[in-house]
């Protein structure tokens, strides 16, 4: 048996907008549990495909409706969420692998995440809330994220002053391998960061988002970089959507927009609940 033939492939396009080209996911539909668990294969396989992000999914015969198993892997390493693999899988499961037109929602059984399809391409997906802590940046990290504000901005001291200051207000999740959230003081700001990324990878784990909210307060921009795991900056990214609710406090049952200012750019709703966080997206 080729290797071909242990996969069927898809290719999706999440988080895009009127000016967005959001990003690119491979969809790989496992032939069996064997090949689902074969880290390497699938690891090969991403490499193969150089995409942001490979879901791989599997479904067995005992599980009824449309409950599967995921995992995602970037060209580097698996990755433990990933939004937009999430979004671009449910699409393929609910458009191209239902065969059950009264089915309208999907589950990712071990992960513990649904979606659910609205229209033709947006879906709902529901994401775990996330607790933040204050976090005092050590020193040398804090230096990293701090030199280029200083820099970037060396004629405007008082710029670099409001952003410095808002170093105080970071937050963070409590994992080593988690998020540091990190408000700048306009959306200039976040547009132009940067930072040495290997020196960031040296120093932590966590991935760095890096975030704006705007003077109505329904619209949030932000960044989105984990050096550590392959790229530099993702372009897309809804696995943040729940800390940046939390960070920003959004208000229960009301809908925020999130703008990602990559490059190529991302965008989507996210609503607020006491028990989950839900992220509207468009797929194509």
């Amino acid at each position: 048996m080729t290797e071909k033939s242990l996969f069927n492939q898809f290719i999706r396009q999440v988080f895009s907008g009127d000016t967005q080209a959001g990003n690119l996911a491979a969809v790989e539909v496992c032939s069996s549990r064997v090949v689902f668990e074969n880290e390497s294969l699938m690891q090969k396989r991403a490499a193969e495909n150089r995409l942001p992000i490979s879901a791989f999914i599997f479904k067995e015969s005992s599980h009824t409706e449309l409950g599967y198993h995921i995992r995602w892997f970037s060209p580097e390493t698996e990755v433990i969420l990933c939004g937009h693999g999430a979004l671009a899988a449910a699409d393929v499961i609910i458009s191209e692998l239902n065969t059950d037109i009264n089915l309208s929602q999907c589950s990712f059984l071990n992960k513990l995440i649904t979606v659910k399809s609205i229209s033709n391409s947006s879906y709902t997906l529901d994401l775990a809330p996330v607790e933040l802590i204050a976090s005092r940046l050590l020193s040398d990290l804090a230096e990293v994220i701090a030199n280029h504000i200083c820099l970037d901005a060396m004629t405007k001291y008082e710029v670099v002053v409001d952003n410095l200051a808002q170093l105080d207000k970071a937050k963070q999740t409590d994992k080593l391998n988690g998020y540091l959230i990190v408000p700048l003081a306009t959306k200039e700001a976040v547009v132009n960061f940067d930072f040495d990324e290997k020196r960031f990878s040296e120093l932590t784990q966590q991935a760095l988002i890096v975030t704006y909210q705007a003077a109505n307060n329904n619209e949030i921009f932000f960044r989105y970089f984990s050096p550590q795991y392959g790229a530099k900056e993702d372009s897309a990214t809804g696995s943040a959507a729940p800390v940046i609710a939390e960070f920003w406090q959004f208000e229960y049952g009301v809908k925020y927009t999130c703008v990602q200012l990559s490059l190529s750019g991302g965008i989507y709703q996210v609503i607020r609940n006491t028990n989950k966080v839900s992220v509207i997206a468009k797929v194509g």
